[in-house]
């Protein structure tokens, strides 16, 4: 806990045009098996005749200044039979021929009834992205839009069908800087120079922005900022840190003109509200009453889309008065952020298991609450399966999904 610094028809016709234009034979992904106990996605290798590297350059509008981010085609044979994926963090050697694959869980979900279906989703596990679509057969539900290069910990789809990736690029006992980058329909994508942290994606004045967190080679406070990821400029170059001394954001939600921050703060966690453009909003926290190292872990608060309601998780943390780890059960609570009153109370069903296993984020579109999870085993990341919390009857319902990694709703949530 503590210890551990820790998105229509449309929609369909843009996954398939993803499908149909990623035409890198290092991004080229098989359909689901037919075998569906459990699903593999591969690449595809090809032999290329060149020798010298290539370059492309992006131009961003960064402030007064304009950076590019260059890529340069790493040397044929540098990686032997893997194949080399450049990235601003160095060469990656890819093994071509290691699958993907997400265990399926006997609860796989389906639609509430025939006229309702769950809601259509973005998810990500390792390095693959996919849609989900829970109004088709079971073995149509997945979706797989493309190979990216590093371990996806965040994604979010845009308004035209492309979607934005926080990457970490593991390498052996060491991870590299995560990076932020846009993929297009059309095959290419765009970095977002400097971030390190994808925290959101909204719209603020009419720009599709996203939210990230950005090392800008200063000593002290790193700045939160907002970049329109249309137009590839920054909007808000600073609405205060995301890491600074004891001090690292965990999430970021934006919705209606409000923001809400939950943040690592020392050995206690801090919620907070302010303005999309960086002013203080005096609201009720969830951790106006928390003790000072002492149960519950709070994290991973978000808006509904109107922003009448947040919600966050509560797990069990440390407790450092009685120096143990408390097993308080993981919730969900939701209140009303006009009155206060609670309109949320879940105990979520069988999301225990060690005392590093961690509720990542959340999203709330109002009536549906999607709750992602992880667990640390050897120093490595593994995703949980995320789960859907359905409002929409007299009694929350929730649904466990059939695949292991991390979602987001698509929509302007």
């Amino acid at each position: 806990m503590r210890q551990s610094l820790r998105w229509s028809a449309f929609v369909v016709a843009v996954v398939l045009a993803i499908a149909a234009c990623t035409d890198d034979p290092a991004t080229d992904v098989s359909g689901p098996a037919e075998d569906l106990d459990t699903i593999e996605l591969s690449t595809s290798t090809s032999t290329s005749t060149s020798t010298a590297p290539s370059t492309t350059t992006t131009a961003v509008e960064d402030g007064d200044a304009d950076t590019a981010t260059t890529t340069t085609a790493a040397p044929v044979g540098m990686c032997g039979d893997l194949t080399p994926v450049v990235t601003a963090g160095g060469t990656r050697c890819i093994d071509p021929d290691a699958p993907v694959t997400w265990d399926v869980d006997p609860a796989w979900f389906e639609p509430v009834d025939d006229s309702a279906a769950l809601p259509m989703m973005i998810g990500a596990d390792w390095r693959q992205v996919f849609v989900v679509d829970g109004s088709l057969p079971h073995e149509d539900q997945i979706i797989p839009l493309r190979l990216v290069d590093g371990d996806v910990t965040e994604v979010r789809m845009m308004s035209d069908g492309s979607f934005i990736v926080q990457e970490t690029y593991p390498d052996g006992d060491e991870e590299y800087w995560p990076e932020v980058w846009i993929y297009h329909p059309d095959g290419t994508s765009d970095m977002v120079p400097g971030a390190t942290q994808l925290y959101d994606l909204g719209w603020l004045d009419g720009r599709q922005v996203a939210v990230v967190g950005v090392v800008d080679g200063t000593d002290g406070a790193w700045p939160i900022r907002t970049f329109d990821v249309d137009n590839l400029e920054w909007v808000h170059p600073d609405l205060g840190p995301h890491s600074a001394s004891e001090y690292f954001v965990t999430n970021i939600d934006v919705a209606s003109g409000l923001m809400v921050v939950t943040a690592i703060a020392d050995l206690t966690e801090w919620v907070r509200f302010t303005t999309t453009d960086g002013v203080d909003a005096e609201l009720a926290s969830p951790t106006d009453s928390l003790d000072y190292n002492a149960p519950p872990y709070i994290t991973a608060a978000t808006f509904t889309p109107d922003a009448s309601v947040v919600l966050w998780a509560e797990g069990p943390d440390w407790d450092g008065a009685a120096e143990e780890q408390a097993s308080d059960p993981w919730r969900i609570e939701a209140v009303d952020i006009a009155t206060g009153d609670q309109v949320l109370g879940w105990q979520v069903t069988d999301l225990d298991g060690p005392d590093d296993l961690n509720v990542v984020s959340t999203h709330h579109t109002g009536d549906f609450v999607f709750v992602n999870s992880n667990t640390w085993t050897s120093g490595a990341r593994v995703n949980g399966q995320p789960f859907i919390i359905d409002l929409r009857g007299e009694e929350p319902e929730e649904w466990r999904l059939r695949f292991r990694g991390i979602v987001s709703p698509i929509g302007s949530f």
